[in-house]
C-alpha cells in the first residue's frame, strides 16, 4: 500500500485509549482512494458553505475584507492522521484527523494531536469504507 508518509500517519486504534473498544483495521490501496475521495468531498462541502457565507460576513463586518482563502480549507496545508478500526457492526471505519502543518510536532506519527480550540487548524471526519460515506465532519472551536 502506497501513501505519502510525509502527510499521512496511520495510527493503531488498539493502542489509543479512545479507540480501545474497537478492533484495529488495516487499510489497502482501494481504502486510501476512497478515504481521499470522501475527505475531499467533506472539505468541498465545508468550503462551499463557507463561501456562501462571505456576503453575510461582509454585511455584518463592512470594514473587514473577507477573503475566500481565510474561510476555507486547503488540504495541501494539513497533515492527516488515519485511525482505521472495525465498529460494533463489523464495518471498517477511519477516523481522519487533520492538523494544519504549522501545528504539527515530531510525535504526529505516533499520537493523536488533540487540541481544544484552534478553529479550522484542526478538523476531523469519520469515513465508513463499507457504505462509502462520511459523517461527523467537524472543525475545532475558536481559539
Amino acid at each position: 500500500m502506497e501513501y505519502d508518509t510525509t502527510k499521512i500517519a496511520i495510527l493503531d486504534a488498539g493502542k489509543l485509549d479512545d479507540f480501545k473498544k474497537y478492533k484495529s483495521a488495516k487499510l489497502n490501496d482501494e481504502d486510501f482512494i476512497e478515504i481521499e475521495r470522501l475527505l475531499k468531498l467533506s472539505v468541498f462541502n465545508y468550503n462551499s458553505n463557507q463561501i456562501m457565507r462571505i456576503p453575510n460576513y461582509q454585511k455584518k463586518y463592512p470594514d473587514i475584507v473577507v477573503w475566500e482563502e481565510n474561510v476555507t480549507i486547503n488540504l495541501d496545508n494539513y497533515k492527516r492522521q488515519y485511525i482505521p478500526y472495525i465498529n460494533g457492526n463489523g464495518e471498517k471505519l477511519v477516523w481522519v484527523y487533520c492538523v494544519i502543518n504549522a501545528r504539527v510536532h515530531e510525535q504526529w506519527e505516533k499520537e493523536v494531536l488533540y487540541a481544544t480550540g484552534g478553529g479550522d487548524n484542526y478538523f476531523w471526519v469519520t469515513i465508513n469504507l463499507n457504505s462509502k460515506t462520511q459523517k461527523d465532519f467537524s472543525i475545532n472551536g475558536p481559539a
